[in-house]
């Protein structure tokens, strides 16, 4: 079972065989998973979004997708309770990847981050828990420290333990859900996807990207030659 299904199984308190599993959005094309809260019986919604490091997608595609969930979300007024973002704390060190993530969150969500939690998985699989609980302190003071400052929770999850999942689906449908700037750009602001903010910023990557690819291929043909 991956991470998305234990977590929506715990936060539910459904179980496994009462989730609903593999149905997709024909309106985002990405995984849908819906299951009852045992919290207050409420129907709840979770949207599996791909990730930015996705090979067959560009960073600016990825977006589209999330983003296409989230306009319908916001055009329907359902409560978008919040963000759950993942990090393995057993990744020894921030890569590119991780900044990339952390850099498009920003950008989707904006200045309020309220609503927004980053989980840290794999603990109940971590047979030395001393370095991963400093290396979550590191990331605490330094990598995350700005989001903290705007709002952002930050919160461990153990697969075998249904009690962390819950506690924090709890604490986001108790909140006032969270508008994000994305979805008011495009929207309220009627900007296309490419000039939205996190638009710019993954178009920028894919621009540099395809420079970078351009005059790699251009000094290979001229050493070849």
């Amino acid at each position: 079972m991956i991470l998305i299904e234990q977590f929506v199984a715990q936060a539910s308190g459904a179980g496994e065989d009462n989730i609903s599993h593999d149905l997709k959005s024909p309106e985002c094309d990405v995984r849908i998973v819906r299951a009852i809260s045992d919290i207050d019986s409420r129907p709840v919604v979770f949207v599996d979004a791909p990730a930015f490091d996705n090979s067959e997608l560009t960073e600016l595609e990825t977006l589209d997708l999330i983003s296409k969930c989230l306009v319908k979300i916001y055009k329907k007024n359902m409560k978008l309770a919040g963000i759950v973002y993942v990090h393995p704390i057993s990744d020894n060190r921030m890569n590119g990847t991780h900044m990339s993530s952390l850099r498009m969150l920003k950008t989707i969500c904006g200045d309020n981050m309220s609503g927004i939690t980053i989980i840290t998985s794999m603990w109940n699989i971590i047979k030395d828990v001393d370095p991963c609980a400093k290396r979550e302190a590191e990331l605490k003071s330094n990598w995350w420290k700005e989001y903290i400052q705007r709002g952002c929770l930050i919160e461990r999850f153990y697969a075998n333990d249904p009690t962390s999942a819950r506690r924090i689906i709890k604490d986001m449908l108790q909140g006032p859900g969270l508008t994000l700037q994305l979805t008011k750009e495009i929207v309220d602001e009627k900007k296309p996807l490419s000039q939205t903010t996190a638009g710019r910023s993954a178009g920028g990557l894919r621009s540099i990207y395809k420079a970078c690819v351009h005059a790699l291929g251009r000094k290979t043909k001229t050493i070849s030659v």
